[in-house]
C-alpha cells in the first residue's frame, strides 16, 4: 500500500511537535512494510530536523532555498489590507497561493498514485479537496486546539474542504464533540505517541544546582515562555541554587530579542538560559527537576507528555486546553490560575518540597503508559485500512 503524508507546515530544520509526528509516523509506517511518501512544501532546502528512515521517500515540492517573490508579495499585500481591515480568513491571496502550489503537487500525486493521503494541515486539505478535487481517500489531522482552529483561524474555504474529507482525526476526547458540531464527517480520536522512557529523572539526588526547564517553540501568543521568565525572576533571589533552561527554536527574531531583554532587565543572565534546540530531549529531561509549561493552549502537548514520561513533576495553567488534560492537579503536577504571579507560586511550592516532586514524578510517569507507541500506531494502521 502506498501512503502519502502531506505537510504544508515548516518541516526542514524545524523542531516542533507536529514535525516530529510527521517523521515518526513516516518511520513507523515504513517499518510496517508500507510504501511511505513524506511530502512537504518548504522553501528551505534540506532534510527534516528529525531523522527519517532511509526507506521513506522524502519529497519537497518547493525547496527553492528562498521564499518565492509572489509569496513575499502576497504576504506584503495581506498585511497592507489588514491595516485597513479589508482582509479576512477568506482572502483571495491564499486562494492564489493554493492554486500555485496545486500545480506543483498534482504531478507528484499522479506519479506516486497513493492509496491514501494523510493531510497534516488545512492548506493541504484545501488544495486536495477544493482545487484538485482528488478522489483518493483523505484523512485530515488536527494538531491544534480544535475550538480555535474552527472558530478563529479557519476560512470558509478550509471549512468547506474539511467537510469533503473521508475522516478527521483529533488528539483529545474533548475535540470529538467540537468537530462533530461542524461536520457530518466521521471523527476518530487517536492521541500522539508519548515515548515511555525506561529511565527517569533522579529527583532524590542532592545537587549543587537544581533545574526548571521548558522545551518547545519560543512563541509569544501560544507557548509564552516569557511568563516562566517573569515567574522565576520573582524567585531567583530566594532560591540561589535553582536555574531555568529554556529549550527551543524561535523564528520570531523580535520575540527572541524581547526574551533576552526580559532576562537582562531582571538581572537573571546567570540563572535563566536560552539554550536553542536539541535533538537529545531525553538527556535534557533526565538532568532536570521541574518541567514548566506556560502555554495558553495546546493541541496535545507532546513536550509536556515526554517530560511526564521522564518522571518530571510538571506545572501549567488550569485554563490551558490539553495541558489541563495531561496534568492532573496535585496528582501528576500543579495547575495554577493564569498569570506569572500564580505560576511563580506554583513553582515555589514544588521547589520547596522535594517529597512532593517525587510523588508527582511517580504519578506522571504512570499516567503516560496509555500513550505507548504500539497502541497508537495500531490505531492508525486500523484507520488507514478502513479507508484505503
Amino acid at each position: 500500500m502506498k501512503i502519502m503524508l502531506l505537510n504544508f507546515m515548516k518541516v526542514v530544520n524545524s523542531a516542533g511537535g507536529a514535525e516530529r509526528v510527521f517523521c515518526n509516523m513516516s518511520n513507523e509506517l515504513v517499518k510496517r512494510n508500507y510504501d511511505v511518501y513524506a511530502v512537504c512544501c518548504d522553501w528551505e532546502n534540506g532534510r527534516p530536523f528529525y531523522s527519517l528512515d532511509d526507506r521513506v521517500r522524502f519529497i519537497n515540492i518547493d525547496g527553492s532555498g528562498t521564499q518565492t517573490k509572489f509569496a513575499k508579495y502576497l504576504k506584503f499585500a495581506r498585511e497592507v489590507l489588514r491595516l485597513f481591515k479589508k482582509v479576512s480568513n477568506d482572502n483571495p491571496y491564499d486562494n492564489v497561493k493554493n492554486k500555485y502550489w496545486s500545480t506543483k503537487l498534482e504531478p507528484v500525486i499522479d506519479e506516486i498514485k497513493p492509496d491514501i493521503i494523510i493531510a497534516y494541515d488545512l492548506q493541504g486539505v484545501c488544495i486536495l479537496k477544493n482545487i484538485l478535487n482528488i478522489k483518493v481517500p483523505v484523512i485530515a489531522m488536527c494538531h491544534s486546539n480544535t475550538h480555535l482552529m474552527l472558530n478563529v483561524y479557519s476560512s470558509k474555504n478550509e471549512i468547506e474542504a474539511l467537510s469533503k474529507v473521508d475522516c478527521i482525526q483529533v488528539l483529545l476526547k474533548y475535540d470529538i464533540k467540537v468537530v462533530q458540531n461542524y461536520f457530518q464527517v466521521p471523527v476518530v480520536q487517536i492521541p500522539n505517541v508519548i515515548p515511555f522512557y525506561d529511565s527517569k529523572a533522579d529527583l532524590a539526588e542532592n545537587k549543587k544546582i537544581y533545574k526548571i526547564i521548558y522545551i518547545g517553540r519560543l512563541d509569544k501568543k501560544q507557548k509564552r515562555p516569557h511568563l516562566l521568565i517573569k515567574a522565576f525572576a520573582e524567585l531567583k533571589d530566594e532560591f540561589p541554587n535553582w536555574q531555568v533552561e529554556i529549550w527551543g527554536g524561535c523564528s520570531d527574531v523580535k520575540y527572541h530579542n524581547e526574551l533576552i531583554k526580559l532576562i537582562k532587565d531582571n538581572k537573571a543572565e546567570k540563572v535563566i538560559k536560552l539554550c536553542g534546540s536539541t535533538q537529545n530531549v531525553l538527556k535534557v529531561l533526565l538532568n532536570s527537576d521541574i518541567f514548566a509549561f506556560p502555554s495558553a493552549y495546546e493541541g496535545f502537548g507532546l513536550a509536556l507528555g515526554e517530560a511526564m514520561s521522564a518522571g518530571l513533576p510538571c506545572i501549567g495553567f488550569k485554563s490551558s486546553p490539553a495541558v489541563n488534560e495531561l496534568i492532573k492537579d496535585n496528582e501528576t503536577g500543579i495547575l495554577t490560575e493564569d498569570g506569572a504571579e500564580a505560576f511563580a507560586a506554583g513553582l515555589k511550592k514544588l521547589m520547596l518540597n522535594r517529597d512532593l516532586r517525587i510523588k508527582f514524578s511517580a504519578g506522571a510517569k504512570d499516567a503516560m503508559k496509555e500513550y505507548n507507541a504500539k497502541a497508537v500506531w495500531d490505531k492508525w494502521e486500523k484507520l488507514i485500512h478502513e479507508y484505503a
